[in-house]
């Protein structure tokens, strides 16, 4: 794998509940952006695991086979940055990890994520602009229903594995007679 000369050190996690579809996601992520010569660091739990300094660097083979398996390897949680001293924590993390940016894998708790760290940013811009770090968010849910979204990473999946589930049902009751499904 390369080295590029603008090198990124990327943060990936998750928030919320996990969707059908994350850990490809951050399959895919983290391999490019490792192909590209970049740095790639799991945070494990979300903002509770970020807090708690659960913090390690992956590499192409630390999301073999993550394609294949439901929920969220990274692990998830529903917990915000709603204090002052998560956040302190978790810049503490960005600083000692030199991460430049962070990528949010979530539903509605990951845009909520956002507004709380985008107010917190205009609370104490000077802080915020020396790291210079860049907040990405991925919708996941499998509602398909957030804001500003045309489609979501697992609603997909979740409608695929319906139909599915409905066309077994539909074949099993073909057999029986007097039977309406």
């Amino acid at each position: 794998l390369k080295r590029c000369e603008n090198q990124k050190r990327m943060g990936i996690m998750s928030v919320g509940a996990p969707a059908p579809g994350m850990n490809s996601f951050f399959r895919y992520l983290t391999r490019l952006m490792l192909n590209e010569g970049h740095v790639v660091y799991g945070i494990n739990d979300g903002f509770r695991g970020f807090s708690k300094n659960k913090i390690e660097e992956i590499d192409w083979m630390t999301v073999n086979g993550w394609a294949q398996i439901g929920g969220c390897m990274l692990g998830t949680c529903r917990d915000l940055p709603k204090t002052d001293q998560i956040l302190e924590d978790i810049m503490r993390g960005i600083e000692d990890y030199k991460l430049s940016t962070i990528v949010i894998c979530g539903g509605f708790e990951a845009y909520r994520a956002m507004i709380l760290i985008d107010n917190a940013m205009k609370k104490n811009p000077s802080r915020f602009a020396k790291l210079g770090i860049q907040w990405f968010v991925a919708p996941a849910t499998i509602s398909n229903n957030l804001p500003f979204t045309t489609a979501s990473l697992g609603c997909d999946k979740a409608l695929n594995n319906m139909m599915t589930a409905t066309d077994m049902i539909k074949q099993s009751s073909i057999g029986y007679c007097n039977r309406v499904f």
